[in-house]
């Protein structure tokens, strides 16, 4: 397959595409951000297209459109999104803020669907993989929107694969905990790989539908959390947001002090 790799960092894109292409030439794989698939016969150069999806406007959509227009798109991954900085009361984050987590989680993975699903649809194949996260399927106090965010995204594209399936798309929602990426600042262990095991593993899953945990840890954790009472689970996740929380205020406090700039 080709590839096609949307991001916001023109350098970032660049070094990827040369990656793939050079695994390419060896004989082997690559991954990439929010990404879309063309089915080839012979391996062609990965084209980048750069784009920051927190201000997909109807400019931004055009040229994205005029990108992909005439490709055979056999597959797109939405992997596009932005959480909270650290958690926080609902009422504490800037309108910037609770606009950008819906542009970014919500209105980038409808609109890339809703321009690639039409040609889907008139080849009769297709698969869309819309990458969320575990915090939907349960109550996220203090990443309220967030959590919200994600859960729209598993439940569009559950009802899309119902939607599509007997017309050959299938339209699949990996719901990933913690995997350990530069953006999550976490070290791999035994429940949190990294991601280039999450990619490998998720990849294996192309061509299902629904929702589904590739990394079958992950899968254990969820089903342990959901066998604990909505209270008693309020009251760990609560807990938890809170102290990270309180540490990413005393951050920006030492900043403030430091005379540094807060980040937004």
């Amino acid at each position: 397959m080709s590839l096609v790799l949307i991001s916001r960092t023109e350098s970032k894109l660049r070094a990827v595409a040369d990656e793939i292409d050079s695994m390419a030439r060896k004989g082997g794989g690559g991954g990439g951000t929010t990404t879309t698939t063309t089915t080839t016969t012979t391996i062609e150069k990965t084209r980048c297209v750069v784009c920051d999806y927190s201000n997909f406007d109807e400019r931004a959509r055009e040229r994205v459109a005029r990108e992909l227009d005439g490709l055979d798109v056999g597959v797109l991954i939405n992997n596009v999104g932005v959480s909270y900085r650290y958690p926080m009361y609902f009422h504490e984050l800037s309108d910037d803020e609770v606009g950008d987590i819906v542009e970014m989680n919500v209105n980038s993975t409808v609109r890339m669907t809703r321009m690639v699903i039409d040609g889907m649809v008139e080849r009769g194949r297709g698969a869309v993989i819309n990458v969320s996260s575990g915090s939907a399927g349960f109550a996220m106090p203090l990443l309220a929107e967030y959590g919200a965010a994600k859960m729209f995204v598993q439940r569009f594209s559950e009802s899309l694969d119902a939607e599509y399936r007997g017309r050959g798309v299938r339209v699949q929602c990996q719901v990933p905990f913690y995997v350990a990426t530069k953006l999550a600042k976490l070290r791999k262990s035994l429940t949190v790989p990294t991601a280039d095991e999450y990619a490998r593993m998720g990849v294996n899953w192309l061509g299902y539908g629904g929702v589904v945990q590739p990394y079958w840890l992950h899968g254990l954790q969820g089903w342990i959390m959901s066998c604990f009472p909505s209270f008693v689970l309020d009251r760990g996740v609560m807990s938890m947001h809170d102290g990270i929380r309180r540490r990413g205020m005393k951050k920006d406090a030492k900043l403030a002090a430091e005379g540094g700039k807060k980040v937004e």
